[in-house]
């Protein structure tokens, strides 16, 4: 495919594998991965580049591909599908149309690597207090669902704003919907 994506007038880099990919990240680009390249397929792929904090919009190459399938592939979050082998018309219209869409997606990516990063940071509880916090539940209400007292659900929120570096509610929650790649607010790409 490398050949091709050369003759159709892009820049193409070939790795053996994520392994390779982690020694060496690209900053800019989109990424074309072989579904079968991680044991857990997509999921694993894109769970693999957010550790290595590879923010770029990752398009699935598979020879298998009914509709359902594509339709998995898609909302495990990858940007596009390619059916092996591929025609050069069709793999020149992919790279057009997502080439279009990248710069978006990178933002996007972006932002959900480092608003997962900064959530990764809170505890258990913590956790639990933002996830019913984003349902719009009170104090008192997240109180009874943790079994736990109003004061200590206070505490546990001081705790989360402060190691989510928020001043409001509102930030930690599009701190959530981002982490959940799901953009809102300002700034929404």
């Amino acid at each position: 495919m490398a050949r091709e994506v050369l003759a159709l007038g892009h820049h193409a880099e070939v790795y053996a594998g994520l392994d390779e990919l982690a020694k060496h990240p690209p900053h800019t680009g989109i990424i074309v991965a072989r579904e079968d390249s991680a044991p857990g397929g997509v999921p694993d792929i894109l769970a693999r580049l957010h550790a290595m904090t590879v923010a770029l919009p990752l398009v699935v190459a598979s020879e298998s591909g009914s509709v359902g399938h594509v339709v998995e592939v898609i909302r495990s979050g990858a940007i596009d599908y390619l059916h092996l082998p591929v025609a050069p018309d069709q793999l020149g219209a992919m790279l057009a149309r997502v080439a279009a869409r990248a710069p978006r997606e990178t933002v996007l990516r972006r932002r959900m690597i480092e608003a997962r990063q900064r959530l990764a940071e809170l505890s258990e509880r913590e956790r639990e207090v933002l996830d019913l916090l984003v349902e719009g539940e009170s104090n008192k209400h997240i109180a009874r669902a943790l079994a736990i007292s109003p004061r200590t659900v206070e505490i546990h929120r001081a705790n989360m704003m402060k190691k989510l570096d928020a001043a409001h509610v509102v930030q930690a929650v599009r701190l959530w919907f981002n982490a959940h790649g799901e953009a809102i607010g300002p700034g929404a790409a």
